[in-house]
């Protein structure tokens, strides 16, 4: 699993919770997510925030999309809510999982099991 958040902590809080069931990688950078990717790794759901400083979590959707189409399907967008309409209106893809800040445990497994199903 790839968690992709320029928020520290919300890396470590999740990195610890996940990585109970699931190998995490985790990455602050978006760009240096890309490069991981780009040179041929894979993962079983990549979890990524919408709003970061760098590289906004549309942004690196799209590029991931050119990157790695079959991982940008196992894609969640996390968000705060609000920007949700204006991600969905940007990429015209509304069957992309997002999953609104703050979340609990369960609906955040539930979410990857889903991902993880299809």
């Amino acid at each position: 699993m790839l968690i992709v958040d320029d928020d520290a902590l919300i890396l470590a809080a999740l990195e610890r919770q996940l990585s109970v069931h699931h190998d995490v990688v985790v990455f602050t950078e978006p760009e240096d997510a890309l490069v991981v990717i780009r040179a041929g790794a894979f993962f079983d759901v990549v979890l990524v925030d919408l709003m970061m400083p760098a590289m906004s979590g549309v942004q690196f959707l799209i590029e991931l999309e050119r990157a790695a189409p079959a991982l940008a399907a196992r894609t969640v967008l996390m968000t705060g809510g609000s920007s949700r309409r204006e991600a969905m209106a940007l990429l015209d893809v509304p069957q992309i999982p997002t999953l609104a800040k703050p979340f609990d445990g369960d609906t955040l497994r539930r979410l990857i099991d889903r991902v993880t199903a299809a």
